[in-house]
């Protein structure tokens, strides 16, 4: 039997948000052989459980208590991402800046057939690394009109409509984050 060890640290939040990006970057190289049900359901799922634990893990190592940040902000991205972002210590404008430059060509040009209808500022908007994850979480959880909490990218909503996200963007900015928050979760050597 193989023991893993799962206490509530910096470090075990990470490590999780790593194997859910691990997964989502394995299942998005085959996003364009499937559905885009696949693309809602593993695809979406995973890069929101990457990105909640990240989030988390992020706010934990910034002195947050996890039983703090669990009440806080629950599974919401959005209210994770505003925590993080209001952070003195952690600039993700600046963390992300060379990562969106870098892939926002490849993006601008996906989605001029993903969102034929925006102008080209509107696209420009729209990929824009805050709204991603805005958009990311009204796939991977809402509040119905009871303020009861749903997972639409975990079960199937036959009636609902789904947001579309930029996994040209949402991929490689998890990839660069994680690797931000690795250097902290290493000792540096001497």
């Amino acid at each position: 039997m193989v023991s893993i060890d799962l206490r509530q640290d910096f470090e075990a939040y990470l490590a999780y948000s790593d194997a859910y990006r691990s997964a989502c970057n394995i299942l998005a190289k085959e996003r364009h052989r499937t559905s885009l049900l696949f693309e809602i359901g593993p695809i979406y799922q995973n890069a929101g459980l990457a990105y909640e634990l990240l989030f988390k893990s992020l706010l934990l190592r910034s002195g947050e208590t996890r039983d703090g940040v669990r009440k806080k902000y629950g599974h919401d991205l959005w209210e994770l991402f505003v925590a993080v972002d209001d952070r003195k210590d952690i600039d993700l404008e600046e963390i992300l800046k060379e990562t969106q430059a870098q892939w926002l060509e490849t993006a601008f040009n996906n989605t001029s057939q993903q969102l034929p209808k925006l102008s080209i500022s509107d696209r420009e908007e729209w990929l824009k690394f805050h709204n991603q994850i805005l958009a990311l979480n009204q796939n991977y959880l809402r509040l119905d009109e009871d303020k009861k909490r749903t997972y639409p990218s975990r079960y199937i909503h036959t009636e609902r409509r789904y947001a579309p996200l930029s996994l040209d963007i949402l991929l490689p900015c998890l990839d660069t984050l994680i690797e931000y928050a690795t250097a902290f979760a290493t000792p540096a050597e001497c």
